[in-house]
Protein backbone atom coordinates (compact mmCIF):
# COMPACT_ATOMS: atom_id res chain seq x y z
CA UNK A 1 0.00 0.00 0.00
CA UNK A 2 2.54 2.77 1.25
CA UNK A 3 5.06 2.65 -1.63
CA UNK A 4 8.13 5.10 -0.58
CA UNK A 5 8.24 7.78 1.91
CA UNK A 6 10.43 10.56 0.95
CA UNK A 7 11.67 12.82 3.81
CA UNK A 8 11.91 16.70 3.57
CA UNK A 9 14.62 18.92 4.68
CA UNK A 10 12.85 20.75 7.32
CA UNK A 11 10.06 22.15 5.86
CA UNK A 12 6.44 21.21 6.04
CA UNK A 13 5.08 20.02 3.18
CA UNK A 14 1.79 22.34 1.99
CA UNK A 15 0.58 21.03 -1.58
CA UNK A 16 2.02 19.06 -3.82
CA UNK A 17 1.04 18.03 -7.77
CA UNK A 18 2.10 14.94 -10.26
CA UNK A 19 3.86 16.01 -13.70
CA UNK A 20 0.87 15.66 -16.48
CA UNK A 21 3.72 14.24 -18.39
CA UNK A 22 6.75 12.07 -16.36
CA UNK A 23 5.25 9.47 -14.75
CA UNK A 24 7.88 9.48 -12.72
CA UNK A 25 8.08 12.88 -11.35
CA UNK A 26 6.26 14.67 -8.55
CA UNK A 27 6.57 18.20 -7.44
CA UNK A 28 5.98 19.39 -4.01
CA UNK A 29 5.74 23.02 -2.12
CA UNK A 30 6.99 23.44 1.41
CA UNK A 31 7.76 26.17 3.92
CA UNK A 32 9.36 25.91 7.32
CA UNK A 33 7.85 26.56 10.74
CA UNK A 34 3.99 25.20 9.26
CA UNK A 35 3.77 27.92 6.95
CA UNK A 36 3.80 30.59 9.71
CA UNK A 37 7.37 31.95 9.08
CA UNK A 38 10.60 31.23 7.45
CA UNK A 39 11.89 30.44 3.73
CA UNK A 40 10.56 27.57 1.63
CA UNK A 41 11.47 25.78 -1.15
CA UNK A 42 10.02 23.35 -4.40
CA UNK A 43 10.70 19.87 -4.12
CA UNK A 44 11.04 17.98 -7.59
CA UNK A 45 10.94 14.60 -6.46
CA UNK A 46 11.96 12.10 -9.26
CA UNK A 47 10.35 8.40 -8.43
CA UNK A 48 12.42 5.26 -8.85
CA UNK A 49 10.83 1.97 -10.87
CA UNK A 50 7.97 3.20 -12.05
CA UNK A 51 5.73 2.29 -15.15
CA UNK A 52 8.06 3.37 -18.36
CA UNK A 53 11.35 4.78 -16.08
CA UNK A 54 14.28 2.02 -16.33
CA UNK A 55 13.31 -1.02 -14.17
CA UNK A 56 15.92 -0.39 -10.91
CA UNK A 57 17.60 2.69 -12.30
CA UNK A 58 16.99 6.08 -10.99
CA UNK A 59 15.78 8.37 -13.26
CA UNK A 60 17.59 11.76 -13.40
CA UNK A 61 20.66 9.57 -11.83
CA UNK A 62 23.93 9.02 -13.83
CA UNK A 63 24.02 5.61 -15.97
CA UNK A 64 24.52 2.74 -13.96
CA UNK A 65 23.41 4.24 -11.09
CA UNK A 66 20.83 1.41 -8.84
CA UNK A 67 18.40 1.39 -5.97
CA UNK A 68 15.21 2.32 -4.46
CA UNK A 69 15.29 5.73 -3.52
CA UNK A 70 13.77 8.73 -5.34
CA UNK A 71 15.73 11.66 -6.36
CA UNK A 72 15.00 15.30 -4.96
CA UNK A 73 15.67 18.14 -6.55
CA UNK A 74 15.30 21.28 -3.75
CA UNK A 75 14.77 24.80 -5.41
CA UNK A 76 14.95 27.31 -2.10
CA UNK A 77 12.20 30.67 -2.17
CA UNK A 78 12.59 33.48 0.61
CA UNK A 79 8.89 32.44 2.32
CA UNK A 80 6.43 29.61 2.33
CA UNK A 81 5.50 28.16 -0.88
CA UNK A 82 1.75 27.34 -0.55
CA UNK A 83 0.60 25.76 -4.01
CA UNK A 84 1.97 24.12 -6.63
CA UNK A 85 0.82 23.33 -10.79
CA UNK A 86 2.59 21.65 -13.23
CA UNK A 87 2.02 23.44 -16.62
CA UNK A 88 -0.25 21.54 -19.09
CA UNK A 89 1.84 23.01 -22.41
CA UNK A 90 5.54 22.81 -21.18
CA UNK A 91 6.76 19.63 -19.20
CA UNK A 92 9.62 21.79 -17.78
CA UNK A 93 7.34 24.26 -16.39
CA UNK A 94 6.35 24.67 -12.68
CA UNK A 95 4.89 27.62 -11.19
CA UNK A 96 4.13 28.11 -7.42
CA UNK A 97 2.48 30.47 -4.77
CA UNK A 98 4.17 32.04 -1.72
CA UNK A 99 3.06 33.71 1.41
CA UNK A 100 4.45 37.24 0.24
CA UNK A 101 2.16 37.44 -2.28
CA UNK A 102 3.98 36.37 -5.51
CA UNK A 103 4.36 33.36 -7.89
CA UNK A 104 7.25 31.89 -9.03
CA UNK A 105 7.89 30.41 -12.39
CA UNK A 106 10.57 27.56 -12.07
CA UNK A 107 12.25 25.40 -15.38
CA UNK A 108 12.66 22.10 -13.79
CA UNK A 109 16.43 22.54 -16.07
CA UNK A 110 17.36 25.39 -14.07
CA UNK A 111 18.81 24.80 -10.91
CA UNK A 112 19.59 27.98 -9.61
CA UNK A 113 15.75 28.99 -8.93
CA UNK A 114 12.78 30.41 -10.61
CA UNK A 115 13.23 32.10 -13.65
CA UNK A 116 10.14 34.45 -12.90
CA UNK A 117 8.39 35.73 -10.19
CA UNK A 118 5.28 37.39 -10.74
CA UNK A 119 3.42 40.27 -8.51
CA UNK A 120 -0.18 40.78 -8.38
CA UNK A 121 -1.91 39.93 -4.68
CA UNK A 122 -1.38 41.74 -1.54
CA UNK A 123 -1.41 38.90 0.74
CA UNK A 124 -0.42 34.72 0.92
CA UNK A 125 -1.39 33.42 -2.42
CA UNK A 126 -3.26 29.97 -1.36
CA UNK A 127 -3.64 28.31 -4.37
CA UNK A 128 -2.45 27.64 -8.21
CA UNK A 129 -3.86 26.06 -10.65
CA UNK A 130 -2.93 25.84 -14.38
CA UNK A 131 -6.29 25.08 -16.78
CA UNK A 132 -6.72 21.19 -18.42
CA UNK A 133 -9.06 22.03 -21.19
CA UNK A 134 -6.96 22.17 -24.31
CA UNK A 135 -8.49 25.26 -25.52
CA UNK A 136 -7.61 27.06 -22.23
CA UNK A 137 -4.31 25.26 -21.28
CA UNK A 138 -2.16 28.14 -22.42
CA UNK A 139 -3.40 30.19 -18.73
CA UNK A 140 -3.37 28.99 -14.88
CA UNK A 141 -4.92 30.79 -12.56
CA UNK A 142 -3.95 32.35 -8.89
CA UNK A 143 -6.10 32.65 -5.72
CA UNK A 144 -5.57 34.60 -2.74
CA UNK A 145 -5.81 35.50 0.66
CA UNK A 146 -6.83 39.13 -0.50
CA UNK A 147 -9.74 37.71 -1.66
CA UNK A 148 -8.89 37.87 -5.75
CA UNK A 149 -8.90 35.79 -8.37
CA UNK A 150 -6.01 36.20 -11.16
CA UNK A 151 -5.69 34.64 -14.74
CA UNK A 152 -2.31 34.34 -15.99
CA UNK A 153 -0.89 33.99 -19.45
CA UNK A 154 1.39 31.03 -18.76
CA UNK A 155 3.39 31.23 -22.06
CA UNK A 156 4.04 35.10 -21.87
CA UNK A 157 3.58 35.42 -17.97
CA UNK A 158 1.17 38.61 -18.43
CA UNK A 159 -1.81 38.66 -16.12
CA UNK A 160 -4.86 38.62 -18.41
CA UNK A 161 -8.00 38.74 -16.05
CA UNK A 162 -8.07 40.93 -12.53
CA UNK A 163 -10.91 39.73 -10.23
CA UNK A 164 -11.15 41.15 -7.14
CA UNK A 165 -13.18 40.62 -4.15
CA UNK A 166 -15.01 37.54 -5.36
CA UNK A 167 -15.21 36.26 -2.03
CA UNK A 168 -17.04 37.78 1.45
CA UNK A 169 -13.49 36.07 3.26
CA UNK A 170 -10.23 34.84 1.94
CA UNK A 171 -10.28 32.25 -1.05
CA UNK A 172 -8.63 28.72 -0.67
CA UNK A 173 -8.48 27.66 -4.04
CA UNK A 174 -9.63 27.78 -7.75
CA UNK A 175 -10.30 24.54 -9.73
CA UNK A 176 -10.84 25.07 -13.52
CA UNK A 177 -13.44 22.17 -15.11
CA UNK A 178 -11.11 19.26 -17.10
CA UNK A 179 -14.67 19.10 -19.44
CA UNK A 180 -15.66 22.54 -20.15
CA UNK A 181 -13.24 25.29 -21.28
CA UNK A 182 -13.35 28.18 -19.26
CA UNK A 183 -15.91 27.23 -16.25
CA UNK A 184 -13.75 26.98 -12.90
CA UNK A 185 -14.76 27.31 -9.63
CA UNK A 186 -13.59 28.71 -6.42
CA UNK A 187 -14.04 28.04 -2.33
CA UNK A 188 -14.19 29.88 0.22
CA UNK A 189 -13.88 31.06 3.89
CA UNK A 190 -16.83 32.18 3.56
CA UNK A 191 -18.27 28.68 3.40
CA UNK A 192 -19.22 29.26 -0.29
CA UNK A 193 -18.17 27.89 -3.44
CA UNK A 194 -19.26 30.19 -6.83
CA UNK A 195 -18.85 29.47 -10.37
CA UNK A 196 -16.89 31.69 -12.86
CA UNK A 197 -17.08 31.59 -16.48
CA UNK A 198 -13.21 33.29 -17.83
CA UNK A 199 -14.75 35.29 -20.49
CA UNK A 200 -17.27 37.08 -18.24
CA UNK A 201 -16.16 36.78 -14.31
CA UNK A 202 -17.56 40.07 -13.84
CA UNK A 203 -20.47 37.80 -12.13
CA UNK A 204 -20.71 34.77 -10.85
CA UNK A 205 -22.69 31.87 -12.88
CA UNK A 206 -23.80 30.62 -9.94
CA UNK A 207 -23.02 29.87 -6.44
CA UNK A 208 -24.42 28.67 -3.03
CA UNK A 209 -23.53 27.85 0.75
CA UNK A 210 -21.50 24.50 0.35
CA UNK A 211 -20.59 24.34 4.03
CA UNK A 212 -23.11 26.64 6.95
CA UNK A 213 -21.08 27.71 9.46
CA UNK A 214 -17.69 26.80 8.19
CA UNK A 215 -14.87 27.22 5.87
CA UNK A 216 -14.40 25.64 2.52
CA UNK A 217 -10.52 24.53 1.94
CA UNK A 218 -10.58 22.01 -1.11
CA UNK A 219 -12.84 21.30 -3.77
CA UNK A 220 -12.74 18.97 -7.18
CA UNK A 221 -14.24 18.45 -10.57
CA UNK A 222 -15.13 14.64 -11.65
CA UNK A 223 -13.08 14.03 -14.59
CA UNK A 224 -15.80 12.17 -16.71
CA UNK A 225 -18.97 14.09 -15.36
CA UNK A 226 -19.05 18.02 -16.16
CA UNK A 227 -21.79 18.60 -13.80
CA UNK A 228 -20.29 16.80 -10.72
CA UNK A 229 -17.98 18.97 -8.25
CA UNK A 230 -16.46 17.72 -4.60
CA UNK A 231 -16.38 20.20 -1.60
CA UNK A 232 -14.51 20.06 1.49
CA UNK A 233 -14.68 21.65 4.28
CA UNK A 234 -13.79 22.71 8.21
CA UNK A 235 -16.52 20.97 9.41
CA UNK A 236 -14.78 17.30 8.66
CA UNK A 237 -17.18 16.74 5.72
CA UNK A 238 -17.31 15.97 1.91
CA UNK A 239 -19.75 16.93 -0.14
CA UNK A 240 -21.07 15.60 -3.75
CA UNK A 241 -22.42 18.44 -5.70
CA UNK A 242 -24.79 18.20 -8.57
CA UNK A 243 -24.08 21.70 -10.06
CA UNK A 244 -27.94 21.38 -11.93
CA UNK A 245 -28.82 21.64 -8.55
CA UNK A 246 -27.59 22.58 -5.24
CA UNK A 247 -30.11 23.62 -3.22
CA UNK A 248 -28.64 20.21 -1.39
CA UNK A 249 -25.53 17.90 -1.14
CA UNK A 250 -26.14 15.15 -3.63
CA UNK A 251 -24.17 13.28 -1.17
CA UNK A 252 -22.53 13.97 2.27
CA UNK A 253 -19.70 11.80 2.90
CA UNK A 254 -18.75 11.37 6.77
CA UNK A 255 -15.75 9.74 7.84
CA UNK A 256 -13.33 11.96 8.88
CA UNK A 257 -12.90 13.59 13.03
CA UNK A 258 -11.38 17.31 12.01
CA UNK A 259 -10.97 19.41 8.98
CA UNK A 260 -10.68 18.06 5.44
CA UNK A 261 -7.82 19.88 3.86
CA UNK A 262 -7.67 18.45 0.36
CA UNK A 263 -10.01 16.53 -2.31
CA UNK A 264 -9.64 14.85 -5.06
CA UNK A 265 -11.00 13.09 -7.84
CA UNK A 266 -9.36 9.59 -9.63
CA UNK A 267 -8.22 10.46 -13.06
CA UNK A 268 -9.21 7.03 -13.65
CA UNK A 269 -12.56 5.97 -12.06
CA UNK A 270 -15.44 8.02 -12.25
CA UNK A 271 -16.89 7.89 -9.21
CA UNK A 272 -13.25 7.38 -6.78
CA UNK A 273 -12.08 10.35 -5.14
CA UNK A 274 -9.42 10.71 -2.52
CA UNK A 275 -9.47 13.45 1.06
CA UNK A 276 -6.80 14.21 3.33
CA UNK A 277 -6.92 16.13 6.56
CA UNK A 278 -5.95 17.30 9.97
CA UNK A 279 -6.74 14.09 11.73
CA UNK A 280 -3.69 13.17 9.70
CA UNK A 281 -5.33 10.32 7.65
CA UNK A 282 -6.04 9.90 3.98
CA UNK A 283 -9.34 8.39 2.80
CA UNK A 284 -10.63 6.71 -0.40
CA UNK A 285 -13.86 7.34 -1.39
CA UNK A 286 -16.78 6.02 -3.77
CA UNK A 287 -19.27 7.77 -3.27
CA UNK A 288 -21.64 6.05 -5.72
CA UNK A 289 -21.39 2.73 -3.61
CA UNK A 290 -20.83 3.96 -0.25
CA UNK A 291 -21.18 7.25 2.23
CA UNK A 292 -18.20 5.44 4.38
CA UNK A 293 -14.36 5.21 3.28
CA UNK A 294 -13.69 2.34 1.31
CA UNK A 295 -9.41 2.41 2.83
CA UNK A 296 -8.12 5.08 5.61
CA UNK A 297 -4.13 5.63 5.30
CA UNK A 298 -3.37 6.67 8.68
CA UNK A 299 0.99 6.72 7.65
CA UNK A 300 1.52 10.72 8.44
CA UNK A 301 1.83 12.22 11.65
CA UNK A 302 0.62 15.43 11.94
CA UNK A 303 -1.91 17.39 9.05
CA UNK A 304 -2.43 16.15 5.90
CA UNK A 305 -1.98 19.37 3.34
CA UNK A 306 -1.22 18.00 0.01
CA UNK A 307 -3.12 15.55 -2.17
CA UNK A 308 -2.96 14.37 -5.93
CA UNK A 309 -3.63 11.15 -8.04
CA UNK A 310 -1.19 10.32 -10.72
CA UNK A 311 -2.32 10.69 -14.38
CA UNK A 312 0.18 8.09 -15.72
CA UNK A 313 -0.19 5.10 -13.36
CA UNK A 314 -3.95 3.84 -12.00
CA UNK A 315 -4.65 4.02 -8.58
CA UNK A 316 -0.99 5.77 -7.87
CA UNK A 317 -1.72 8.35 -5.04
CA UNK A 318 0.25 11.12 -3.12
CA UNK A 319 0.29 12.91 -0.09
CA UNK A 320 2.07 15.68 1.83
CA UNK A 321 2.45 16.23 5.43
CA UNK A 322 3.28 18.88 8.23
CA UNK A 323 5.21 15.77 9.18
CA UNK A 324 7.60 16.84 6.75
CA UNK A 325 7.46 13.73 4.58
CA UNK A 326 5.74 13.33 1.21
CA UNK A 327 4.55 9.95 0.73
CA UNK A 328 3.45 7.81 -2.50
CA UNK A 329 0.69 4.86 -2.30
CA UNK A 330 -0.19 2.07 -4.45
CA UNK A 331 -3.49 1.25 -3.69
CA UNK A 332 -5.59 -1.35 -4.03
CA UNK A 333 -8.30 -1.51 -7.24
CA UNK A 334 -11.55 -0.81 -6.51
CA UNK A 335 -13.92 -3.75 -6.88
CA UNK A 336 -16.11 -1.92 -9.58
CA UNK A 337 -15.69 0.75 -12.67
CA UNK A 338 -17.46 2.97 -12.84
CA UNK A 339 -16.29 5.13 -15.64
Amino acid sequence: MLSLKVRLSQKHAQDLSFSPFYPNKLACASGQYYGIAGSGSLDIITLPDVPGAPTGALAGAPTGVQGAQPVVQSLPWSDCLFSVAWSEKNEHVIVTGSGDGSIQVYDINNNKGPVAALKGHTREVSCVHWCQCRLVNHLFMSASWDSCIKIWNGETLQMVSDLPNRHDSLIYEVQSSPLVHGLFGSCSGDGTVKLWNMNSAHQPMGGWVAHPQAEVLSLDWCKYNQNIVATAGTDGLLKIWDIRNTGEAHMVLVGHQYAVRRVRFSPHHASLLATSSYDFSIKIWDFLRHNHPLQSLNQHTEFVCGLDFSLHQDMQLASGSWDETVAVWNLSPPLSDNK
